[in-house]
């Protein structure tokens, strides 16, 4: 049986999620596809501080944001792929990335 998340929000419930895990690197990871249709991104970062880069169609490639160690952030975007690096280098930060459709 499929489970229904809905999170009210600003823009509306959201039926689906994916979750991105893993630990920084200390140079510009590669770029990770995202899927279609996200309505918010809730990036969580632990340990140690996290450079986290968004690409959005019909935008191009943002900038790197920086996130501190221990902190969430939310974001109401539709990027289509996204990448990490650490912001301390040998500092490895471990995150996770809710994508929510």
């Amino acid at each position: 049986m499929e489970e229904l998340i809905r999170v009210l929000g600003m823009m509306g419930p959201y039926n689906n999620y994916e979750t991105y895990t893993g630990v920084a690197p200390d140079t510009e990871s590669e770029y990770y596809d995202l899927p279609s249709g996200i309505k918010r991104l809730d990036i969580m970062v632990l340990n140690n501080p996290l450079y986290v880069r968004f690409s959005v169609p019909g935008k191009g490639l943002g900038r790197q944001i920086a996130i501190p160690a221990d902190n969430i952030l939310t974001v109401f975007i539709s990027p289509d792929r996204f990448s990490v690096q650490n912001v301390v280098s040998g500092s490895a930060a471990i995150y996770s990335i809710v994508a929510w459709m």
